[in-house]
């Protein structure tokens, strides 16, 4: 991921309220996003969907990992 798409992730996922986050490499180093200790998606996929889209995949991820 280049420095310029970090910086635009990071960008996103502030102005959605997210601003604490990791990028972490997963398998075959893809970048992976991680939101309160759960996997969300990869980065670059985070990158692509439009802002409501990805709201809502981080609240529903974490949401139901609180449940189990």
């Amino acid at each position: 991921m280049t420095e310029e798409a970090e910086q635009e992730l990071t960008e996103k996922l502030k102005t959605l309220g997210y601003p604490d986050f990791d990028v972490l490499p997963g398998e075959d180093d893809i970048l992976m996003l991680y939101i309160d200790d759960h996997l969300i998606c990869g980065a670059s996929y985070a990158l692509s969907q439009p802002d409501e889209a990805l709201k809502a995949l981080i609240d529903e991820t974490v949401q139901a990992s609180e449940k189990h």
